[in-house]
């Protein structure tokens, strides 16, 4: 059993030329290439909540550095919303029951996240005497997705999902997501769109080993989740982290061809009406630890996630690695 990946949830501890706008898929380093690099401007039919980005999209993460302030010598993976909030997923002492929800919050991108502090226990909220992790909000930050083992969870974890009137409010209103949840195996891992329309998730159901879902919003439900198929293999598949144009997935998974036991992989596809690629190793943010990814930064520069390779100081850490410009 892996402390980092918590797959059962014990929890123990053709690059085109940069003067034009390119949709050139991704290679093994993870280099993508989904804005016209000469002026980072984001291409017109790009969703709303693509943005220009600051770096070159078509070159490779760099090294991973740990992100300063946030980490603890317990169990740490950080999911970052519009660039300045950060929600931890910690093991950490001082929560409010097991695994918490903690946020640390900086005042641009230029400045360091200062010291997390824990989601407050309320009736309704994102934290609870269980395991409360995972969390993915809607680019308003009105609405958040997470995992939790509360009351009424029918798995070892389900998804459920909270609300809030402002960004400045306490999120509120929890309760599991329709047509999601299996009444058995665990569900985790939530990815949200920014208009809130398509969730990615990872489950147990289909083969006793994590692999990622998706489902569709037809009105106010979710549709039943479908398995992504292209992504599957036997063993474990989880983490689903996406773009915002949904055209590029990071993902974790221990498949053969890997530099570690548990690492990033990534896969692309020219349009959200048809299949991912076949899946590639994002060589340079991983290590012989584990890693997965948590969260990419609005602008595709910065892919944030969890790692235990050297240098952590806890079980696992939250690591940054960006895109040169």
């Amino acid at each position: 059993m892996r402390s980092l990946a918590l797959p059962l949830i014990v929890l123990c501890a053709c690059v085109g030329d940069s003067s034009t706008p390119t949709d050139a898929g991704i290679d093994a380093s993870g280099s993508d290439a989904v804005v016209d690099t000469s002026t980072k401007d984001a291409p017109a039919d790009a969703p709303a909540d693509v943005v220009a980005a600051a770096c070159d999209l078509q070159k490779p993460f760099g090294t991973p550095s740990l992100v300063p302030n946030v980490n603890s010598t317990d169990n740490d993976y950080g999911y970052v919303w519009n660039d300045t909030t950060m929600y931890i997923s910690s093991y950490r002492s001082g929560g409010a029951g097991d695994f918490d929800l903690w946020i640390a919050t900086r005042t641009d991108t230029s400045s360091p996240f200062g010291a997390p502090t824990v989601v407050p226990l309320t009736t309704g909220g994102l934290n609870s005497a269980k395991i409360d992790i995972d969390i993915s909000l809607t680019s308003d930050g009105l609405t958040a997705y997470f995992a939790t083992s509360r009351a009424s969870t029918s798995g070892a974890t389900d998804i459920w999902v909270a609300t809030r009137r402002s960004t400045v409010a306490d999120f509120a209103n929890a309760a599991q997501v329709a047509n999601i949840n299996s009444p058995t195996f665990q569900e985790r891992q939530p990815w949200i769109s920014g208009d809130g329309s398509t969730l990615y998730f990872a489950s147990s159901t289909a083969t006793g080993y994590d692999d990622i879902y998706r489902a569709t919003k037809s009105g106010s439900q979710f549709g039943a989740p479908t398995l992504v198929t292209e992504l599957a293999m036997p063993g474990y598949d989880f983490a689903p982290v996406l773009d915002a144009s949904q055209l590029t997935i990071y993902f974790a998974s221990d498949r053969a061809g890997g530099v570690g036991s548990l690492d990033v992989w990534s896969a692309t596809r020219s349009s959200t009406s048809v299949a991912f690629g076949t899946p590639t190793n994002v060589t340079t943010v991983n290590s012989t630890g584990d890693e997965f990814p948590t969260a990419l930064s609005t602008d595709g520069c910065i892919l944030y996630m969890a790692s235990s390779r050297q240098g952590t100081t806890g079980n696992s850490d939250i690591w940054q690695a960006i895109r040169p410009k």
